[in-house]
């Protein structure tokens, strides 16, 4: 069962990933597992999420397996889903990174909104990190996914409650 699981997440087989037949940098992870790790590492934060949609994805760097991965986002917009208890919908930026931390690395750096916002090619996106985020240069940026989230909206319960008369 775990030969089964490994190689549909193609993470431990040894036939895809053998350290030691090949080289770290040889080795990497594909497009799908780096997408599902970096939407995960987000994703966590976000409450209870119903239904998700990647709108695009553009893959900037290649990511090896022992590399950590985190994510960074910045909500586009939030529209309330009138008359249907409470759910919301998220269009939202997400940035994976490899090897950052996101709460030390990044805890008094201000991004730049253009980061999320701008559609940058990879040699574009280096430039611009270098000169307006350099914590984040260096290939760090992994991908970047805009996405839709359908989700229960965080406190929705206290919002339709009417308010009492004291």
């Amino acid at each position: 069962m775990s030969i089964a699981l490994n190689t549909l997440f193609r993470q431990g087989h040894p036939l895809l990933i053998n350290p030691y037949r090949f080289k770290e940098e040889e080795l990497v992870l594909n497009g799908n597992i780096s997408l599902g790790m970096v939407l995960a590492a987000t994703s966590r934060a976000l409450y209870e999420i119903l239904h998700e949609s990647v709108v695009t994805c553009r893959y900037m760097n290649k990511v090896h397996p022992t590399e950590t991965i985190s994510a960074i986002s910045y909500v586009k917009e939030v529209r309330d889903i009138i008359n249907s208890g409470g759910l919301e919908e998220l269009t939202m930026v997400t940035i994976g990174l490899r090897n950052v931390d996101p709460m030390t690395d990044l805890a008094n750096v201000d991004i730049p909104t253009d980061l999320f916002l701008e559609t940058m090619d990879r040699q574009a996106l280096e430039e611009f990190l270098e000169e307006n985020c350099p914590v984040l240069a260096g290939n760090k940026v992994i991908l970047v996914a805009e996405r839709v989230i359908l989700r229960h909206a965080p406190q929705s319960h206290l919002r339709d409650m009417a308010t009492p008369l004291l």
